[in-house]
Protein backbone atom coordinates (compact mmCIF):
# COMPACT_ATOMS: atom_id res chain seq x y z
CA UNK A 1 0.00 0.00 0.00
CA UNK A 2 0.89 3.66 -0.54
CA UNK A 3 -0.27 6.64 0.28
CA UNK A 4 1.12 10.16 -1.37
CA UNK A 5 -0.85 13.27 -1.47
CA UNK A 6 -2.71 14.02 -4.64
CA UNK A 7 -5.86 14.49 -6.52
CA UNK A 8 -8.37 15.64 -8.64
CA UNK A 9 -7.65 19.26 -8.28
CA UNK A 10 -3.69 19.43 -7.20
CA UNK A 11 -2.50 17.00 -10.28
CA UNK A 12 -3.27 19.72 -12.42
CA UNK A 13 -2.79 22.50 -10.45
CA UNK A 14 0.96 21.12 -10.01
CA UNK A 15 1.25 20.75 -13.42
CA UNK A 16 0.07 24.37 -14.01
CA UNK A 17 2.63 25.67 -11.25
CA UNK A 18 5.69 24.11 -13.01
CA UNK A 19 4.81 25.28 -16.54
CA UNK A 20 5.05 28.69 -14.91
CA UNK A 21 1.33 29.17 -14.73
CA UNK A 22 -0.23 31.26 -11.55
CA UNK A 23 -2.42 28.24 -9.97
CA UNK A 24 -4.90 28.28 -7.09
CA UNK A 25 -7.01 25.97 -5.70
CA UNK A 26 -10.09 26.35 -3.58
CA UNK A 27 -11.99 23.66 -1.41
CA UNK A 28 -11.46 21.87 2.06
CA UNK A 29 -9.27 19.39 3.90
CA UNK A 30 -9.81 18.00 7.32
CA UNK A 31 -6.97 18.63 9.99
CA UNK A 32 -6.18 14.86 10.57
CA UNK A 33 -3.21 13.18 8.83
CA UNK A 34 -4.01 13.98 5.40
CA UNK A 35 -4.92 17.43 5.24
CA UNK A 36 -1.71 19.68 6.04
CA UNK A 37 0.29 17.38 4.38
CA UNK A 38 -1.94 17.94 1.23
CA UNK A 39 -1.76 21.58 2.01
CA UNK A 40 2.32 21.40 2.62
CA UNK A 41 2.45 19.87 -0.86
CA UNK A 42 0.22 22.28 -2.63
CA UNK A 43 2.23 24.97 -1.08
CA UNK A 44 5.83 23.42 -2.11
CA UNK A 45 4.31 23.06 -5.98
CA UNK A 46 4.05 26.64 -5.96
CA UNK A 47 0.37 26.22 -5.75
CA UNK A 48 -1.69 29.30 -4.25
CA UNK A 49 -3.60 27.68 -0.90
CA UNK A 50 -5.53 30.50 0.60
CA UNK A 51 -8.55 29.38 -0.55
CA UNK A 52 -8.12 25.65 1.24
CA UNK A 53 -9.40 25.60 4.27
CA UNK A 54 -8.88 23.05 7.26
CA UNK A 55 -11.51 22.14 8.51
CA UNK A 56 -11.03 20.39 12.32
CA UNK A 57 -14.23 18.53 12.08
CA UNK A 58 -14.00 17.26 8.66
CA UNK A 59 -11.70 14.47 7.15
CA UNK A 60 -10.39 15.11 4.01
CA UNK A 61 -11.03 13.55 0.67
CA UNK A 62 -9.42 10.41 0.00
CA UNK A 63 -9.42 7.90 -3.05
CA UNK A 64 -8.31 4.12 -2.47
CA UNK A 65 -7.27 2.64 -5.68
CA UNK A 66 -7.52 -0.96 -6.25
CA UNK A 67 -5.73 -2.51 -9.15
CA UNK A 68 -7.11 -5.91 -9.87
CA UNK A 69 -4.98 -8.99 -11.77
CA UNK A 70 -5.76 -7.51 -14.97
CA UNK A 71 -5.09 -3.81 -14.51
CA UNK A 72 -8.17 -2.77 -14.45
CA UNK A 73 -8.76 -0.53 -11.09
CA UNK A 74 -11.69 0.26 -8.88
CA UNK A 75 -11.43 3.84 -7.09
CA UNK A 76 -13.34 4.02 -3.35
CA UNK A 77 -13.70 7.63 -2.72
CA UNK A 78 -14.66 9.47 0.31
CA UNK A 79 -15.63 13.15 -0.28
CA UNK A 80 -14.81 14.45 2.92
CA UNK A 81 -14.41 18.08 3.50
CA UNK A 82 -14.42 18.95 -0.54
CA UNK A 83 -18.59 18.33 0.07
CA UNK A 84 -19.05 20.55 2.33
CA UNK A 85 -17.59 23.40 0.38
CA UNK A 86 -20.68 25.78 -0.51
CA UNK A 87 -21.53 29.99 -0.74
CA UNK A 88 -18.22 31.24 0.69
CA UNK A 89 -15.84 29.02 -1.82
CA UNK A 90 -18.00 30.16 -4.92
CA UNK A 91 -17.10 33.67 -3.50
CA UNK A 92 -13.11 32.69 -3.05
CA UNK A 93 -12.96 30.92 -6.54
CA UNK A 94 -14.85 34.30 -7.81
CA UNK A 95 -12.19 36.89 -6.20
CA UNK A 96 -9.20 34.54 -7.29
CA UNK A 97 -10.73 34.37 -10.96
CA UNK A 98 -10.46 38.06 -11.72
CA UNK A 99 -7.45 37.96 -13.11
CA UNK A 100 -7.32 34.58 -14.47
CA UNK A 101 -8.07 32.85 -18.02
CA UNK A 102 -8.45 29.04 -16.98
CA UNK A 103 -10.72 27.16 -14.29
CA UNK A 104 -10.54 24.02 -13.37
CA UNK A 105 -13.78 22.36 -12.11
CA UNK A 106 -14.02 18.87 -10.51
CA UNK A 107 -17.22 17.00 -8.27
CA UNK A 108 -15.57 16.33 -5.44
CA UNK A 109 -17.82 19.45 -4.54
CA UNK A 110 -21.59 19.81 -5.08
CA UNK A 111 -22.83 19.75 -8.45
CA UNK A 112 -24.17 22.88 -7.51
CA UNK A 113 -21.38 24.74 -6.50
CA UNK A 114 -19.37 23.58 -9.77
CA UNK A 115 -22.45 24.49 -11.93
CA UNK A 116 -22.63 28.31 -10.27
CA UNK A 117 -18.95 28.57 -10.49
CA UNK A 118 -19.17 27.67 -14.08
CA UNK A 119 -22.45 29.73 -14.86
CA UNK A 120 -20.22 33.20 -13.37
CA UNK A 121 -16.73 32.09 -15.18
CA UNK A 122 -18.54 31.55 -18.13
CA UNK A 123 -20.20 34.82 -17.82
CA UNK A 124 -17.26 36.74 -17.28
CA UNK A 125 -15.53 35.22 -20.40
CA UNK A 126 -13.27 32.60 -18.61
CA UNK A 127 -12.39 29.46 -20.14
CA UNK A 128 -14.28 26.74 -18.32
CA UNK A 129 -12.79 23.06 -17.93
CA UNK A 130 -15.00 20.35 -16.59
CA UNK A 131 -13.19 17.03 -15.01
CA UNK A 132 -16.48 15.29 -14.33
CA UNK A 133 -15.16 12.97 -11.74
CA UNK A 134 -16.11 11.72 -9.49
CA UNK A 135 -18.92 10.89 -11.84
CA UNK A 136 -22.51 12.29 -10.65
CA UNK A 137 -25.51 13.14 -12.54
CA UNK A 138 -24.48 16.55 -14.13
CA UNK A 139 -27.88 18.87 -15.34
CA UNK A 140 -27.31 19.16 -19.53
CA UNK A 141 -27.25 23.16 -18.75
CA UNK A 142 -23.83 22.53 -16.84
CA UNK A 143 -22.31 21.61 -20.61
CA UNK A 144 -23.20 24.31 -22.27
CA UNK A 145 -20.78 26.45 -20.13
CA UNK A 146 -17.58 24.40 -20.39
CA UNK A 147 -14.77 24.70 -23.00
CA UNK A 148 -13.47 21.25 -22.65
CA UNK A 149 -14.45 18.49 -20.64
CA UNK A 150 -11.61 15.35 -19.61
CA UNK A 151 -13.53 12.45 -18.64
CA UNK A 152 -11.59 9.37 -17.95
CA UNK A 153 -12.12 5.97 -20.69
CA UNK A 154 -15.48 4.93 -18.43
CA UNK A 155 -16.55 8.19 -17.50
CA UNK A 156 -18.84 9.17 -21.21
CA UNK A 157 -20.74 6.19 -20.65
CA UNK A 158 -21.48 6.84 -17.05
CA UNK A 159 -22.43 10.50 -17.90
CA UNK A 160 -25.09 9.26 -20.40
CA UNK A 161 -26.92 6.91 -18.05
CA UNK A 162 -26.23 3.89 -20.17
CA UNK A 163 -23.23 1.87 -22.12
CA UNK A 164 -22.12 2.69 -25.57
CA UNK A 165 -22.67 -0.26 -28.15
CA UNK A 166 -19.54 -1.60 -29.69
CA UNK A 167 -19.54 -0.71 -33.44
CA UNK A 168 -17.72 -2.63 -35.94
CA UNK A 169 -15.43 -0.78 -38.47
CA UNK A 170 -17.64 0.05 -41.59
Amino acid sequence: MQTQPGGRGPHPAGAGARVGGATGMVGGVGGEVFGPPLIETLRDSGIKVDGVAVTQDNTSGIAVINIDESAQNQIIQILGANDTCGDAEAVLVGQALVNASTSLLQLEVSVDLSLKVADENFEHGKTVILDPRPVRHIPPEFFAYCSAITPNDTDPQSLAGSPFAERSPA
